[in-house]
């Protein structure tokens, strides 16, 4: 992430951590040059040291702990427990255009797929963004495909998907799923309404 996406980032953690103070942007600029996260875990990780770097570990905790909550439960409601074999999880891929190339998103992309009850049948936790295979798309034979658009662009997917006994959910708030950001959660639980047809929103607790 460039740097200046990881400082707008780190602010917006920190806004939701602590609503409200202003902190000193050499403070944002240094905590910012160590936020490199590439798996969901390490997302949530780097904001419990944003929140030890500022005096607000405990509301940082609390944050989380909320959101750990919340994923159980999410889990609970689709009836499939985090160490079920991969056997039963539904196949999925997620793909996503920029300039005219089509992309295989990974990073904490297969993650947010994996808390959803998930199988990203592409990439694994950690890998970083390559170029599509269609020829590999179509021959992974994935039930569910999320195409990120962006907003206002009609988006259908990439061409191989055209006549495939696959579902295609078009998320067009791309961000909650590209973005490390404090709105990332999100992203698990429209993930698990499309897949699972679950009704459970998520919604972050205000920290005081």
């Amino acid at each position: 992430m460039h740097p200046q996406g990881s400082e707008k980032v780190v602010r917006a953690w920190l806004e939701v951590i602590s609503p409200g103070v202003e902190l000193p942007s050499e403070l944002v600029s240094d905590l910012s040059l160590n936020w490199r996260p590439v798996r969901l875990k390490e997302v949530f990780t780097s904001v419990l040291s944003l929140g030890k770097a500022t005096g607000r570990l405990g509301e940082a905790m609390v944050l989380l702990g909320h959101q750990e909550a919340a994923f159980r439960q999410l889990r609970d409601e689709i009836g499939i427990p985090r160490a079920a074999p991969l056997d039963v999880l539904p196949r999925a891929a997620v793909v996503f255009e920029s300039k005219g190339t089509w992309w295989s998103p990974g990073g904490w992309i297969p993650d947010i797929l994996d808390r959803a009850a998930g199988r990203d049948v592409l990439r694994a936790s950690g890998d970083p963004n390559a170029p599509l295979d269609q020829a590999q798309l179509v021959s992974a034979e994935p039930e569910h495909v999320f195409v990120l658009a962006e907003s206002g662009v009609g988006v259908q997917g990439p061409e191989c998907l055209e006549g495939m006994a696959t579902r295609i959910h078009r998320i067009d708030l791309p961000e909650r799923w590209l973005i490390p950001g404090p709105r990332l959660p999100f992203s698990i639980f429209e993930a698990a309404s499309c897949l699972h047809g679950v009704s459970s929103v998520f919604s972050p607790t205000p920290v005081h």
